[in-house]
């Protein structure tokens, strides 16, 4: 799957996007890096070939399936804009408690994303990140929190995720916008979401080996699916 995929698409995934990929899970996961590769059944090496494995199906996702009219509408349904936050994420439910205590006691929330969270890569900047609606590296349960927030607002109550528990403040939710100024953004939500579905991302697989002339059993594809489905289970 990966020989046909690079010969069909290797051309439009760089080396540096790979190793820039690479270097973000490196920096999600700190010293933790290692254990989370070991947990999913990768090497360094797999690793990054799961990277440009899962890069190299995202163009031909785009190259062989359109998204229509119809769809970029029923996505505008759900669409949210580039919000910023600030989060902490704690191991446990009572730190996070804790955190929400503070902040009612007037502490800054940059302060305490210093000292309370976990997230090496955001802590130190206040915890301060943003996103749109078709990130893929955040849970659902987060963004949907954050949604809900007004300028100002944080969470009142820990918002469980697969990492742990967060506290989410918002520093800039716009308003969202017109439809038509939103079109790129919503067909990228939409490339996002199909990339994420293992029967549309088979088929895609299926149509790219059948355009480089390999035949593949269907027991085999689901099994070379499997590392990329592993991957994508972790954005």
């Amino acid at each position: 799957m990966y020989r046909a995929l690079n010969h069909a698409y290797g051309k439009s995934v760089s080396t540096k996007t790979v190793n820039d990929a690479y270097d973000s899970y490196k920096q999600q996961y700190g010293e933790n890096f290692d254990a989370f590769l070991s947990q999913n059944g990768f090497s360094r090496s797999s690793f990054k070939e799961s990277l440009r494995t899962n890069f190299l199906s995202e163009v031909a996702l785009k190259k062989l399936k359109k998204v229509s009219e119809s769809q970029l509408k029923a996505a505008w349904k759900t669409y949210q804009p580039k919000v910023t936050v600030q989060h902490i994420l704690t191991s446990d439910e009572d730190t996070a408690k804790q955190v929400i205590s503070d902040l009612a006691a007037g502490k800054d929330f940059a302060t305490l994303a210093k000292t309370d969270s976990i997230d090496t890569a955001t802590k130190d900047n206040g915890g301060k990140i943003s996103f749109e609606s078709n990130n893929k590296t955040l849970d659902a349960t987060f963004k949907d929190a954050a949604y809900k927030l007004k300028n100002g607002d944080y969470t009142q109550t820990p918002v469980k995720v697969t990492d742990g528990y967060e506290v989410i403040k918002m520093i800039n939710h716009p308003a969202k916008g017109t439809f038509t100024s939103s079109k790129k953004a919503l067909t990228a939500s939409v490339y996002a979401k199909w990339s994420r579905d293992s029967s549309i991302m088979q088929r895609v697989i299926s149509q790219v080996l059948k355009n480089q002339n390999v035949t593949i059993k269907d027991k085999d594809l689901a099994d070379a699916l499997d590392s990329y489905k592993k991957l994508a289970t972790t954005n």
